[in-house]
């Protein structure tokens, strides 16, 4: 494999954060569970200080695979 077929280091260092972010974000759901569990993308912000492009995308893959569904803009039902 030459280095063009290798991605760049930051994106890999992204990539990263983000699954870890993700796995975060299911764990804390999961202990958060109730009927009326919500998650808000201001609460993912802050805890994790990124911003607010990360927090949708990954918030995004999760609505994707079913474990949330948009209650409002900004706000999610937790459905795990």
């Amino acid at each position: 494999m030459s280095n063009g077929d290798q991605p760049p280091k930051n994106w890999s260092r992204t990539f990263g954060v983000t699954q870890a972010l993700r796995k975060d974000i299911i764990e804390f759901l999961s202990a958060k569970y109730t009927a009326n569990a919500t998650l808000e993308l201001a609460e993912v912000m802050a805890l994790y200080n990124c911003p607010e492009e990360r927090a949708r995308r990954v918030i995004d893959s999760l609505v994707n695979e079913g474990c949330l569904v948009a209650a409002s803009k900004d706000s999610y039902k937790v459905t795990i």
